[in-house]
C-alpha cells in the first residue's frame, strides 16, 4: 500500500520459468508449481533472488521447502550444468538461454509479486513527469492493445 506523497504505477508481475535439460524429470511437463521443489536441485548465477522479486524464493521460505541451491558465477556455468543435467535454473520469465540445450518450464505460483515504479508527488519534475506518461501510456497499450 502506499499513500500520498507516494504514488505508484504497477509495471509487471513478476514470474518465473525453470530451465532444465531434456533428461531431467520436469522436461515433459507443461509446468511445474510449490509442490515439484521439494528436494529439487536449484540453480542460481551470481546471487539468489530475494523472496520479494522470486515467486519460487517466496514459495521455498513461506512452505518451508527444501531444495539444494546451488549457486554459480556465470550464466554461462549455469545453462551449461542445465544441459548436463545437474539441475534447474529457475530465472526470470524474459530470460533467454540462446545457444544452450535447455527446455523451458513455466513456474506457477499463488504469489502475486508486483513491480511497481514508485515516485513523491511532491518532487515531480518535466522530465519525471514526461516518464510517468510514457508508462502509462505503455500500460494501458499493453492491456488494450488495440487503442
Amino acid at each position: 500500500d502506499f499513500s500520498e506523497p507516494l504514488r505508484h504505477i504497477p509495471i509487471e508481475v513478476m514470474g518465473e520459468k525453470a530451465l532444465v535439460g531434456c533428461s531431467h524429470p520436469w522436461a515433459s511437463r507443461e509446468w511445474i508449481s510449490k509442490d515439484d521443489l521439494e528436494g529439487s536441485t536449484l540453480l542460481y548465477a551470481g546471487r539468489l533472488p530475494s523472496p520479494r522479486i522470486s515467486p519460487v524464493m517466496k514459495d521455498l521460505e513461506d512452505f518451508g521447502i527444501s531444495a539444494s541451491i546451488n549457486l554459480v558465477d556465470l550464466e554461462g556455468s549455469m545453462f551449461r550444468m542445465v544441459e548436463l543435467g545437474q539441475g534447474a535454473a529457475c530465472v526470470p520469465n524474459h530470460w533467454t538461454a540462446e545457444g544452450y540445450s535447455v527446455i523451458e518450464v513455466p513456474y506457477i505460483s499463488d504469489k502475486r509479486i508486483n513491480c511497481s515504479f514508485v515516485w513523491s508527488s511532491q518532487h515531480m519534475s518535466h522530465p519525471l513527469k514526461e516518464f510517468i506518461d510514457y508508462l502509462h501510456a505503455k500500460n494501458l497499450n499493453e492491456k488494450n492493445p488495440a487503442q
